[in-house]
């Protein structure tokens, strides 16, 4: 049992993008995500569309910070992309998601984001798992 948890912890380290990652479909059937770079504002917009209608819940998992965004890894029902959530306000859990601070491929529990023009903006979550 212990070797399947080092092989699954394995494969998400060495494919850190999310259409690599073990639980994302093989085969990405959404020509935006598939046809558009993760950092254009067409797939931004498509993610946040996918996103606001699922009605199952998103998974999501801190990548990185970047230019005033968090970069998540988000797992829906039948897709997955790199979500690039924009934070234009801080609370005590944001701010532990640093770079540096070993936090990448933590789930982050409870994450609340709103539409802001096409693109989803962090509003909160509830907890960091990792």
């Amino acid at each position: 049992m212990k070797s399947s948890y080092f092989a699954l912890f394995f494969i998400l380290a060495i494919f850190p993008s999310c259409q690599n990652q073990f639980g994302c479909p093989d085969i990405q059937d959404n020509e935006i995500l598939t046809e558009n770079d993760p950092h254009t504002e067409a797939y931004q917009h498509e993610m946040a569309r996918l996103i606001s209608a699922d009605t199952h819940e998103v998974d999501y998992y801190f990548e990185k910070r970047e230019n005033g965004h968090l970069v998540l890894n988000a797992f829906g029902w039948g897709y997955c992309g790199e979500l690039h959530l924009l934070m234009s306000t801080e609370d005590e859990l944001s701010q532990k998601l640093q770079n540096d601070g070993g936090w990448r491929g933590a789930k982050l529990q409870g994450l609340q984001a709103g539409i802001v023009g096409k693109r989803l903006e962090y509003l909160g979550m509830e907890s960091i798992l990792d």
